[in-house]
Order: C-alpha cells, then structure tokens, then sequence
C-alpha cells in the first residue's frame, strides 16, 4: 500500500454505530471510507459533519454514496476507496434495517429487504473486497451483529434475528476458509440493546394484516410492552453514551492481533438484558468448536462413525 495509514471501510454511516465508528477511527489516525445512502439527500447533513470532523483529526474521512443492497453502487464505491487509498485494511459491515410485526405478518418481499441489507450487503462486500485483501495477504472484517443472535428474544422482530443469525454463520465461515490461508479474520459484534441510533426509528412494520387474525394486538403483547418501555429508554438522551461502547470495542480489536481476536464478541451497554447469558453461551460454543476442529484434523475418518450393526 501506498499510504502508510491503515484505511477502513464502514457501511451505514449516516447514524449510530457506524458514525460514532468513522469518528473514533479518524481520531486514531485511520484513513476511513464512510459509506451512505443519500448523501446528497436525507443523509447530506450527515455526510457534512463526518467530513467537517475529518479535518479536525489526525485521520481523514471520505464519504461515498453507497446502497449495500446494489452490487453497482457496492463495486463503485470499494473500488474508488482503493484507488484513493491504495488498500482496504479493516471494513465494518454494520448498515442495517429491522421490520417490526408478528413473523407470520412479514411477506417474502418484506422478508427478502430485510435480508438484502443485513445479509446479502455483507456479502456483496466480502466479494468486492476480498480479491484485493487476499492478494495483500491481510485484513479484517468487523460484522455487527447482535446478542439476539444467541437468543431468541421476543421482541417481535423475527426477520431482522434471521438474518443476524445468518450473518454470524457467513462471517464464522469465512474466518474459518481465510484466516489461515490468507490472515483475514472475521468477527462478529454483538451490541446489547443500544440507545443512539436509527434502527427502531428506520424500521418498518409487517404488512400482511390477513396473518394478523387470531394474533394479540402490540397493546394486548406482554412480551412487546416490556420492549416498548425497553426502547423508549433507549431512545432517551438520560441513556445515549452507551453507543460509545461499541465503537470502542471495534477499535480495540482492530489494533489487536489476529491471534487475540475472537470469533465473535458481546458488548456489554447500559441494557444488559441478555448480556451475560451471551457472553457464557459464546465461550462455551467456542470450546466445542475447538474440540470439533481438533478432533476432524486429526485426520482418523473412524472417530466419526458409530458400528452399525
């Protein structure tokens, strides 16, 4: 790489985690790539200010315009970034977009949008990105997700955990095909419900209203009421400083070595709902991991049958 800086490049930074990432990045001396939607529009004040911060820091931030949901826009942008900066380091992928319904209420095209950010965005990115950091023989992949993934939470959001679950699967299988051969990891963020961001205020709701016969009203949801008190303190300015947390978090295992990062992380907020029952359930997954990886390259085909009779 030309540029001595390490470079990332984060999706969804219009708001929340990905904004509070492009600022702590570029105050730590990163060049960083912040990528958008509507950067001449909805998102053009947005934009602004992470450009404006970028002058007061030690790092740089360029802002693009960027729909993870278009394999054009997607391409464009990541190939604009390395024309700038001569490499990718580190990539964020953290744009998201939840809908809010009884499952059975969401349709396949509901189910498909919510799956073409969360999930399919990510993966057009590893595409784009990959060629160039495999040929660089390094780099890393910062995949928000979430504790939901680990739990299943009733907070009636069925397909946003789908594709959280599903993202986690992408990202552990990719660590596992290129971390040895080509120093790439990935790790997957897992937040505890945060305060600071646009994710419940972008959401959308389910729209089959025949699916909805039979079911409770949001009013009559016990398990719904408790998220709706849940949200609206999170969306309280007495509760927003626990974003920080999770860009921290990011950064430190940007700055770590590939050796101590692991495969996925919870992030501890002023909401623990969940946090430590994560925290006990990765540790114990990882260890069964590890012994299942040990006892397949060992190599002894016989250690995986039973006698059959």
């Amino acid at each position: 790489m030309n540029n001595k800086r390490r470079v990332v490049l984060i999706t969804g930074t219009s708001s929340g985690h990905g904004n509070i990432a492009a600022r702590l990045f570029a105050k730590n001396g990163y060049d960083v790539f912040a990528t958008m939607r509507n950067t001449s529009g909805i998102n053009s004040r947005s934009a602004n200010n992470l450009l404006d911060y970028g002058k007061e820091v030690t790092g740089n931030i360029s802002v693009v315009e960027m729909d993870v949901t278009s394999s054009d826009q997607v391409s464009f942008a990541i190939k604009s970034c390395i024309t700038k900066y001569g490499g990718i380091d580190v990539v964020i992928n953290n744009a998201a977009i939840v809908g809010i319904g009884w499952q059975e209420e969401f349709s396949i095209d509901q189910f498909h949008k919510v799956m073409d950010v969360n999930l399919y965005g990510p993966q057009r990115v590893y595409k784009e990105i990959l060629p160039h950091m495999r040929a660089q023989k390094s780099g890393l992949f910062l995949n928000v997700t979430t504790i939901g993934t680990r739990l299943a939470m009733p907070l009636r959001q069925g397909p946003y955990s789908c594709a959280k679950w599903a993202l986690e699967a992408l990202s552990e299988r990719y660590h596992q095909e290129l971390s040895e051969l080509f120093n790439i990891d990935s790790v997957c963020i897992q937040p505890s419900p945060t305060s600071g961001t646009n994710l419940l205020n972008n959401s959308f709701m389910a729209n089959d209203s025949s699916a909805r016969v039979g079911y409770p009203d949001f009013t009559e949801d016990r398990y719904y009421r408790i998220w709706s008190k849940l949200a609206a303190q999170m969306s309280s300015s007495l509760v927003s400083d626990d974003i920080d947390n999770v860009a921290m978090k990011m950064l430190e295992i940007a700055e770590s070595k590939s050796e101590d990062r692991p495969i996925r992380v919870a992030i501890k907020t002023r909401c623990i709902l969940g946090y430590d029952e994560v925290c006990s359930m990765n540790e114990h997954f990882q260890k069964n991991q590890k012994k299942l990886e040990d006892k397949w390259l060992r190599g002894d085909i016989n250690d995986f049958w039973e006698g059959v009779k």
